[in-house]
């Protein structure tokens, strides 16, 4: 891990630590488990609870820092727009300069969550709110695809045995999960973002990987969906073999290749980036250590 890694873990440690709100005493002691459902795209959706209002279902983005809405449902919550320009959130594909509002209390299935800044996204077709790893900050979860639930817990005791496996990350200057890893040779940086259907992968890296890539593009295409930007898109994409991420054997990945916002994502302007999305992360058991950016698996 060089000096940059190294300096955004501390930093984005501490913003969580500053900035988080605490365990509540249920989640102290015990795990609090939450239920989820798919989107149309086969994301990961999950139920929220606010003051005086049904249940309605926002997308787990664990690439984007903050919790997110859209204007027609802050609109519709009757909440105020704290500050024009008061967030710059980072999205799976670009950094935006985003009004903010606060939600003072909310709940994320039972799991209750105070004084949350939202950034204000602009109306799409898609979901209407996201939850970024801010919330969660200083917890690991839990990602049970077969039974369809996400857990959220305080410590590692319940994953530091029965086979569990771990590979441990740094984080980006924003906080999110960042792997290391060499594909075919060529080394890599893997962000963990659930708030994109596809895994995705920039032209420069693709370029290292199939060299002549810009000048013959691949003909296959897939349909690609990111966050809360929700622009349904068509990219071209190739297939990754055998991806090995530490000791985490991921398998073939089919990627998207895309412009990515590869220097506020890594921190360098030429890194190699890939972006596992949830066609990954809902194939198996997996736990996020967002408070040592590691992954578990088995």
């Amino acid at each position: 891990m060089g000096y940059k890694q190294w300096l955004y873990g501390c930093l984005a440690g501490l913003s969580a630590l500053l900035a988080s709100p605490g365990l509540p005493a249920q989640a102290a002691s015990q795990g609090i488990v939450v239920p989820y459902r798919y989107d149309a795209e086969h994301r990961i959706m999950l139920p929220v609870l606010l003051p005086n209002e049904k249940t309605v279902y926002y997308l787990l983005d664990t690439a984007t820092h903050f919790v997110g809405m859209t204007n027609s449902e802050v609109a519709r919550l009757g909440l105020s727009v704290v500050n024009k320009t008061a967030i710059r959130a980072f999205a799976t594909s670009s950094q935006l300069k985003l009004p903010a509002t606060i939600v003072h209390s909310m709940k994320l299935g039972t799991l209750p969550l105070e004084n949350q800044w939202v950034a204000i996204f602009p109306n799409t077709t898609g979901p209407i709110g996201a939850i970024g790893y801010r919330a969660y900050a200083n917890r690991l979860i839990h990602l049970d695809p077969k039974r369809k639930t996400l857990g959220f817990y305080p410590n590692d005791g319940k994953f530091s045995q029965n086979g569990w496996k771990l590979v441990t990350g740094h984080a980006n200057k924003y906080g999110a999960i960042v792997l290391e890893t060499k594909i075919q040779g060529v080394p890599f940086d893997v962000v963990i973002a659930s708030g994109i259907n596809h895994s995705l992968m920039g032209w420069h890296a693709a370029e290292a990987l199939f060299p002549g890539l810009y000048k013959h593009p691949p003909t296959h295409k897939i349909s690609v969906s990111e966050g809360l930007i929700n622009e349904v898109r068509s990219v071209q994409a190739k297939i990754l073999h055998d991806v090995q991420i530490g000791n985490w054997h991921v398998g073939d990945i089919a990627v998207g290749i895309t412009k990515l916002p590869v220097k506020e994502v890594t921190g360098y302007m030429n890194a190699n980036l890939l972006m596992l999305g949830a066609d990954v992360l809902t194939r198996q058991e997996l736990v996020l250590d967002f408070r040592y950016w590691q992954v578990w698996h088995r």
